[in-house]
């Protein structure tokens, strides 16, 4: 599910670099900042899509635990790039829309402690304690027989 949200930011990045509002508006130092949140969003895009390049050519026939947990791990991963490249991508929208760097700073910052909280604190603080195998606790926690 995260996949097409992603490929579709990606789109409306790349078609941004093509708009004369692109050269007219933004300096050179905007630009390159843009360049950045494209490659954030590039790396966040190729995290997400490996579980799927490894599933087709190491286990096609098979979905096992190992990649299960490699792909439930580059998924996390991918959202640190992705929540860096929104963040720098709506200080440029924000100054565009409002002309006011400061500002749209703030509101850059607001959106990263938001996604950052979601997407990062809030999965963080709810984690379970994962069974210890030599506790002899199960997954459903209790003692093994």
């Amino acid at each position: 599910m995260v996949l097409p949200g992603i490929q579709a930011l990606l789109g409306f990045q790349l078609i941004a670099c093509f708009s004369d509002v692109f050269f007219r508006q933004l300096n050179d130092d905007q630009r390159t900042l843009h360049l950045g949140a494209v490659a954030l969003t590039s790396i966040a895009v190729g995290l997400t899509l490996t579980p799927a390049a490894i599933h087709r050519r190491s286990e096609p026939d098979q979905v096992s635990e190992t990649l299960i947990k490699v792909s439930g791990s580059l998924l996390a991963w991918s959202l640190l790039p992705l929540l860096l490249a929104i963040s720098i991508d709506f200080y440029i929208v924000s100054l565009l829309a409002l002309g006011r760097s400061e500002t749209s700073l703030v509101l850059a910052i607001g959106i990263f402690l938001f996604l950052a909280s979601m997407w990062l604190l809030w999965p963080w603080m709810r984690r379970r304690p994962q069974p210890s195998e030599e506790s002899g606790v199960s997954e459903v926690g209790s003692r093994a027989a």
